[in-house]
């Protein structure tokens, strides 16, 4: 007899017990699972009125007791409940206790060593076990959740201390330091008097040992003593900033960080710095000062790793990066002074990353040299030498790039790594290397737009033996300073270009344009296909060659189009087939082949569904005679 898994009886048990516990009032509606929320919950007064206050939750049952105040949450799904509009509770049911701990989203903050895990575990305390005051604390919860999220710019955060526990003394200093924190920083408010709508409200406690800042029962952070000693408001203002940020008010946590760096307040804990630290992600020039200021510069610290990754992600959407210098710079000082080779070495291969992604290729090789001399290592990793080779062929030193992708050559490597190879070692002339890297490219892949672009390639080896044989020369600085000396003769003529191509560079693109342009004038497409190829694999975003090479092949047979318009696909998705469209509308082409013809390109992704019928296409267009040729 089939049997019903315990997993799926638990859930259902978690379901209904907590219905039961929300008021008659109160709606709960089941979501899908696969949205990362088990339900919806709606609130309503006792007499029906709706409040306009809802959250989610997310329900985890066990029956291990020893697990009944713990449970696990994937980094992937925290980020997902901070992308909600709605708060999200994290519900923790033991059913054989039949007891329920509950968490909001807000409070559940990765530790530097957890944001590089997949998971982290997620632990109740006893405060956060339900009782009869969780569901009015769930709506004064809600309710200052919408304040935060309707706060503007220029709204306060108020910090109110709670004196019901404290005697006289400790609450003046208390209120004191909160007095203190908000003449440093305008945006703190030390009472709570202002409009609803104006501020978030914080409350403070203290105990013996800690002070402690929350806003209501969403989210708080615990400061002990002992880090701050008599530094109290600089305490509050780091502790303001973190729970701001926590409740996503971002302009109030940026004043709140902006305020300690411009008063050079170091904070008490530099897991607080770094806590506080992400409130300047959008000014990443200030979030290095900040940084600095607190000491995050040591690479041994587990935070530095994630500010690098702020810092590295914020540098891809500006235009300056100077403060991403002066970081790598910074951590880079301090390893040498410590004796930290290796993490001395990594700045300098981030830093090579990040000049390779902005297409600054010279300052890459530059910072990859650097590396590998402080860290040998990195030339027996695959990773650097793809990377490292990447640099050097986008700055045209082919045969030094050709070596480094053969050292990173292995049994397992994927049909793009035999390309990237090939290519090098194509275009620092070593045609037969080439062509053994190509053919090892060819057999690993199934017919697809790679495949075609291997025997592209190919076929472009055997042209250029044929061509020129013995006598190809590849001599680029030779090639450049020709091209510089007829362009400012005005003696831009075939003649002048082939007579580069036979002397200089056989490979240089701008002469094997103009030549394929010539070429292609006297309908002589083999040679002219040939020649555009060269420019578009060393130029993969020109286009003009792309779709100069498709019509060349439209000329050429059905067999050779088809296998370039899948070789320009692999190398530039279709923008050369776009180019190449545009010329056959203006030159008439009926809009129903133009359709069949679109159709076939949208399937390029798997050539084996549209060759037969692209094949019969051609033919079937051909001996209608309304096939249309483009020089």
């Amino acid at each position: 007899m089939p049997k019903r898994h315990n997993n799926h009886q638990i859930e259902d048990a978690s379901r209904r017990q907590f219905d039961r516990l929300l008021p008659d009032e109160w709606v709960s509606r089941p979501k899908s699972s696969d949205y990362g929320t088990d339900l919806e919950v709606e609130i309503f007064e006792t007499d029906g009125t709706a409040t306009g206050l809802m959250f989610y939750v997310q329900l985890r049952g066990t029956d291990d007791t020893r697990k009944e105040t713990s449970t696990t949450l994937s980094l992937e799904q925290l980020q997902y409940f901070h992308q909600l509009d709605v708060p999200t509770l994290l519900v923790r049911f033991c059913r054989p206790t039949s007891k329920f701990h509950y968490k909001w989203h807000f409070e559940i903050n990765p530790t530097p060593k957890q944001d590089t895990q997949k998971s982290l575990t997620v632990n109740f305390s006893d405060l956060q076990q339900w009782n009869e005051e969780t569901l009015p604390s769930l709506a004064s919860d809600l309710k200052i959740a919408r304040r935060a999220k309707n706060l503007n710019a220029h709204g306060f955060v108020s910090l109110k201390a709670d004196s019901s526990n404290l005697g006289a003394s400790k609450t003046f200093e208390l209120k004191l330091a909160i007095q203190q924190a908000a003449e440093i920083c305008g945006t703190i408010a030390p009472v709570d008097t202002l409009p609803d709508d104006r501020h978030l409200p914080l409350l403070l406690s203290e105990t013996e040992s800690s002070i402690e800042i929350r806003c209501g029962k969403l989210t708080g952070i615990e400061i002990p003593k002992a880090a701050f000693g008599d530094e109290r408001s600089t305490a509050l203002l780091y502790g303001a900033c973190i729970v701001s940020s926590d409740m996503e008010c971002s302009h109030q946590a940026q004043a709140i960080a902006n305020s300690t760096l411009q008063n050079k307040l170091i904070a008490p804990h530099q897991f607080l710095a770094f806590r506080a630290a992400f409130a300047l992600q959008s000014a990443p020039a200030d979030l290095v000062n900040f940084a600095l200021l607190n000491g995050l510069e040591d690479p041994s610290s587990p935070a530095n790793p994630m500010l690098t990754m702020a810092l590295v992600s914020a540098s891809q959407k500006s235009h300056t990066r100077d403060w991403l210098n002066d970081w790598f710079n910074a951590v880079r000082q301090f390893a040498i002074q410590n004796d930290m080779q290796g993490p001395a070495a990594a700045t300098f291969y981030n830093q090579g990353n990040v000049a390779l992604q902005t297409a600054n290729f010279a300052d890459a090789v530059w910072y990859y040299n650097q590396a590998r001399k402080l860290r040998p290592e990195y030339l027996t990793t695959d990773y650097f030498l793809r990377e490292f080779g990447g640099a050097l062929y986008n700055s045209r030193h082919y045969l030094p790039a050709s070596k480094l992708y053969e050292s990173a050559i292995t049994d397992t490597s994927a049909a793009t790594d035999w390309h990237r190879l090939g290519d090098a070692q194509l275009l620092s002339g070593e045609i037969e290397l080439a062509t053994k890297s190509y053919k090892t490219a060819e057999g690993s892949q199934r017919l697809s737009p790679e495949k075609f672009s291997s025997q592209m390639k190919l076929s472009l080896c055997d042209w250029l033996f044929e061509k020129y044989g013995e006598n190809l020369v590849v001599r680029w600085h030779e090639a450049s300073k020709i091209l510089r000396d007829i362009e400012g003769l005005n003696l831009q003529h075939e003649q002048e270009f082939q007579r580069i191509l036979d002397s200089a560079n056989a490979l240089d693109p701008v002469s094997n344009f103009n030549v394929g342009v010539s070429c292609s004038a006297r309908s002589e497409f083999n040679d002219a296909l040939h020649h555009f190829l060269l420019c578009g694999i060393q130029c993969p975003h020109d286009l003009e060659a792309w779709s100069n090479a498709i019509k060349c092949a439209w000329n050429i047979d059905h067999h050779a189009f088809f296998a370039v318009l899948s070789a320009a696909y692999a190398h530039n998705a279709l923008d050369g087939y776009a180019h190449f469209r545009r010329d056959l509308v203006d030159q008439g082409m009926p809009d129903n082949l133009i359709e069949t013809l679109d159709a076939l390109v949208g399937e390029l992704d798997d050539p084996t569904l549209v060759s037969n019928e692209f094949t019969s296409w051609v033919q079937r267009y051909s001996s209608e005679g309304d096939t249309k040729q483009s020089g």
